[in-house]
């Protein structure tokens, strides 16, 4: 549940690269490209890169630490990311996606397909909004006919980090919020996002807290959107970082109480 809470404010992965001089060490900020999640000692997912560093494939896995599937991203002419399909563990194509960006590659909208008898179907889209920082400030999901199924509203804390999400239904109807807190390291997956070619998800820093402005039942909060509907686990997070300032472990407290370790790879 918690990479839903990423994928959903487009926010849910960063990382990049380094160098030393002999005896001296750099307290500046490092990128690196984070190349392995494992969770709770289990692989949750690998990446593999092209010569470029950009990100070619990421193959997920079952709780057990066996493939279950993967994602490919092919790229344009522009570097841009072209279209991202996902494979199921029989390597069947089931889905892909496209991109449509502006002059300044801003990402505008983002459309799903399925793949039916071996026709692309649409199923749903999503389009984007930006401040005059170019940080991502309203997203809207469609339906396969054009109609809004739900928006969020984003704002941003001094360091740049979305401190708060609003959600509404398709007529308005303001929902609820996330608030979001962070540390003031690079974020585990940024650079993974930004070799993508996309715009976002923009988060610089890491989140170390997920409230909301709903009541949790069982350390969560239902956000219902009418057509849609989203059960989210809020947590408290703390990090283990190496000498580039990278995070190497994080450990994840959900309200509920349960408790899970992830550890990051890095290229």
């Amino acid at each position: 549940m918690r990479k839903s809470i990423l994928f959903l404010i487009l926010f849910i992965l960063a990382l990049g690269f380094f160098y030393c001089k002999k005896d001296t060490v750099d307290n500046s900020f490092k990128i690196g490209l984070v190349t392995q999640v494992v969770n709770s000692g289990i692989v949750q997912n690998t990446i593999d890169y092209n010569a470029l560093n950009r990100p070619v494939k990421m193959t997920k896995y079952t709780v057990t630490g066996y493939p279950d599937g993967y994602f490919t991203y092919d790229y344009g002419d522009d570097t841009l990311i072209d279209r991202i399909q996902f494979c199921n563990q029989q390597k069947v194509l089931i889905n892909y996606t496209t991109y449509l960006y502006d002059t300044t590659k801003r990402l505008l909208t983002k459309k799903y397909y399925n793949i039916q008898s071996g026709n692309s179907i649409l199923s749903h889209s999503e389009a984007f909004s930006y401040n005059i920082k170019s940080q991502l400030i309203n997203f809207s999901d469609f339906d396969s006919v054009g109609n809004v199924r739900y928006y969020t509203m984003q704002l941003y804390d001094t360091l740049d980090d979305p401190s708060e999400v609003k959600y509404y239904k398709s007529d308005n109807t303001y929902v609820g919020s996330l608030y979001f807190t962070y540390d003031d390291k690079p974020n585990v997956f940024a650079k993974y996002y930004k070799s993508l070619g996309l715009s976002h998800p923009n988060i610089k820093h890491n989140i170390t807290k997920i409230t909301s402005s709903l009541t949790p039942a069982g350390g969560k909060v239902t956000l219902n959107l009418g057509t849609v509907s989203f059960v989210i686990s809020l947590y408290s997070s703390s990090y283990e970082y190496d000498i580039n300032k990278l995070p190497t472990k994080e450990i994840i407290v959900y309200l509920d109480g349960n408790q899970v370790t992830e550890t990051f790879g890095y290229k």
